[in-house]
């Protein structure tokens, strides 16, 4: 688990940001706006989670390493409670799109 409880979950590709995708969790609420959210910060040179209207929308979690896809380890506590989040991939849902986590971060992670 993850120590911010509200971040834990399954995250999906979403939006381009920085040249690299972003991920947010996927979740039964109608407002995107409102979900946890993984991307790469351009200005930091880092992975970010993070998730709107907890701790005023600051960073939660940051990873600096600097890949395609967030990383599964070395995630560091920012903002947010330890201990620090390790992510896995896990095959995509076989819906429209679908398919397993790939290198292309088209796959869903939690």
């Amino acid at each position: 688990g993850v120590g911010e409880a509200s971040v834990d979950g399954v995250y999906r590709v979403d939006a381009d940001v920085g040249g690299k995708a972003s991920y947010l969790r996927k979740q039964d609420v109608d407002s995107a706006a409102l979900q946890p959210r993984i991307a790469w910060s351009s200005a930091y040179e880092r992975w970010e989670l993070f998730s709107p209207g907890v701790l005023n929308s600051s960073v939660l979690y940051f990873n600096e390493a600097v890949s395609r896809t967030p990383p599964t380890g070395g995630w560091e506590t920012y903002s947010g409670r330890l201990p620090a989040p390790a992510l896995r991939y896990v095959e995509a849902e076989a819906e429209a799109g679908g398919g397993g986590a790939t290198a292309s971060g088209k796959g869903d992670f939690c």
